[in-house]
């Protein structure tokens, strides 16, 4: 009787001390999602919906650059280029790549590790692949716009007197360059204003302008290089007229999807094989910025009612509005990342985030050259006239 009476009291002891563990553990686990759900709130107001106004220098070094020199984004690090040459710079300020050549009026097209400068007005372009000093392309006439695709395949839209053209060359394959020639007439087509080449070098779009009989005529046409447009003259799979409003550039936002921008709006296109309207935006006021990325596509518009100056307008590329925010501040130049709008003039600098929340303000003591994206919510880089900053932005 006494063995039983011993067996039952450890059973209950064994019992009150599992109740105990199991009460700890459930405070424990209770305890660290209060600290990961804290963690988390903190995380989101900090990093995601944070507003700063000051920031902190992780890294300077000093620039001996011209004022005629450019400054862009480039796989997170910094693309210069001027004149007389090109070279990327990585975040310690150190040259990855750098090459010369001589250009009037050079302009950039990056497409991944791709880096295509054009002389507009003239007849050379230089190919960057990050690997070499580049590669020069020669063509016979005059460049109005260049684009580059991943490879490196160049779109190049040339003034030719009455029968301006359109070439695509590859620089890197052997032999003659020149893949493509699409010849054109201003009579019939107009003048080209603008081209477009997708990611992957097979789809390109054009944007033309004509005046006929005083009236204005607008056209896009589309182009298919593999097996889609094959039976199609020049591989032209398609053509938009826009008669009512004036073109101003075409646009790859990704190697499917294509924006047509107008004086009052822009037109988004499907283009996996042949093209296929997905929306069409249009606005009563003056456009006064566009710009994208791979997912979006930002509009600033000058208002001429109510207090602000502007009204900043962000859709995705289904045509669908996710952002309306009035902003209260000029600016001169504008740039849109998967998840900011930089905003900055001379010595004013304004972050808003594609939420609409305020991000960053800053007046500054020397003239903003450019502030460019990091690999970092919170990390730029800021250019100036006596140097270059690498900073981290903070509370003050």
């Amino acid at each position: 009787m006494e063995q039983v009476t011993s067996l039952e009291r450890r059973n209950r002891r064994d019992l009150e001390r599992e109740r105990k563990f199991r009460r700890l553990r459930l405070i424990l686990f209770i305890m660290i999602g209060a600290v990961a759900a804290l963690a988390c709130v903190f995380f989101y107001y900090q990093y995601v919906n944070g507003v700063y106004e000051d920031y902190t220098v992780l890294e300077e070094y000093e620039k001996a650059d011209s004022s005629m020199v450019k400054y862009i984004s480039y796989q997170d690090k910094i693309l210069k280029y001027s004149n007389d040459g090109a070279s990327v710079l990585d975040s310690h300020g150190k040259p990855v790549w750098d090459g010369s050549y001589e250009m009037k009026n050079p302009t950039v097209s990056i497409c991944g590790d791709y880096v295509a400068i054009a002389d507009i007005g003239g007849k050379s372009i230089y190919v960057f692949n990050g690997k070499d000093s580049g590669t020069e392309i020669k063509v016979l006439h005059d460049i109005i716009q260049a684009d580059v695709a991943s490879q490196g395949v160049v779109a190049v839209a040339m003034e030719d007197g009455d029968s301006n053209r359109i070439d695509i060359y590859d620089p890197y394959q052997s032999g003659d360059s020149l893949r493509v020639e699409i010849p054109t007439s201003v009579n019939e087509d107009g003048f080209p204003i603008d081209i477009a080449l997708s990611d992957d070098g097979q789809k390109l779009v054009t944007a033309f302008i004509n005046i006929s009989d005083g009236v204005l005529e607008n056209k896009v046409t589309f182009y298919n290089f593999d097996e889609v447009g094959q039976n199609d003259i020049n591989r032209q799979t398609g053509m938009v007229n826009l008669e009512e409003t004036l073109l101003s550039k075409v646009d790859f936002l990704s190697n499917d999807k294509v924006c047509i921008y107008t004086e009052n709006g822009f037109s988004l296109y499907s283009m996996k094989e042949r093209q296929e309207k997905i929306a069409d935006i249009t606005f009563e006021e003056t456009i006064k910025s566009v710009m994208s990325t791979q997912h979006y596509i930002g509009v600033v518009l000058e208002e001429y009612s109510g207090t602000e100056k502007y009204r900043l307008m962000v859709y995705n590329l289904n045509g669908k509005n996710i952002l309306e925010k009035e902003l209260d501040f000029d600016y001169d130049k504008v740039q849109m990342t998967e998840k900011d709008i930089i905003f900055h003039s001379d010595l004013d600098c304004n972050i808003i985030r594609l939420n609409g929340r305020k991000k960053f303000h800053k007046v500054f003591d020397q003239s903003i050259l450019a502030l460019l994206p990091y690999d970092d919510n919170r990390k730029y880089y800021l250019v100036e006239e006596s140097g270059i900053q690498r900073i981290q932005l903070k509370n003050q």
